[in-house]
């Protein structure tokens, strides 16, 4: 399965950061895959790989 594209993982994170969903509470994987239009499995990848690069600095 090739990487999703760079525009997508950020803008994951950047709704992640800067928005809260519709119902005021945090961002599930079903959520934020419904609001960007991926799978949970793909979101979950992304905060995964945030996570690391966070552990990392």
């Amino acid at each position: 399965m090739p990487p999703l594209p760079r525009d997508v993982r950020l803008k994951v994170i950047a709704k992640a950061v800067q928005e809260t969903p519709p119902n005021a509470t945090p961002w599930s994987r079903a959520s934020m895959a419904e609001a960007v239009g991926i799978s949970p499995s793909s979101v979950g990848r992304i905060w995964a790989g945030e996570a690391d690069q966070k552990s990392i600095q």
